[in-house]
């Protein structure tokens, strides 16, 4: 019996894991620096800044079933281009 071993080092692969890549750098750079900001801009205390991370940690998985929604209603190569324009884009207005 001949077996077919598809590729998994493929472009469509490579270039969705470089953007995972990136979102994930993006993100866990916010999870540090934030509380760090606060503390150390706005005169934060360190709770306020330990509740800052717990914010932004909650906000993302509740966003994780409504953006299955989303994927199953746009499909899944817009929701990324659109998913990747709106990262990029605050991402800006971060930094």
């Amino acid at each position: 019996m001949a077996e077919h071993k598809s590729k998994i080092w493929t472009k469509d692969f490579v270039n969705i894991a470089l953007t995972q890549f990136i979102v994930f750098i993006g993100f866990y750079t916010l999870l540090t620096t934030l509380p760090i900001y606060v503390i150390q801009e706005l005169n934060g205390t360190e709770a306020e800044g330990g509740l800052l991370v717990t914010i932004m940690l909650i906000a993302a998985i509740i966003m994780r079933p409504i953006s299955g929604s989303i994927i199953e209603k746009l499909g899944k190569k817009k929701t990324l281009m659109w998913s990747a324009v709106l990262f990029t884009g605050t991402m800006f207005f971060i930094l």
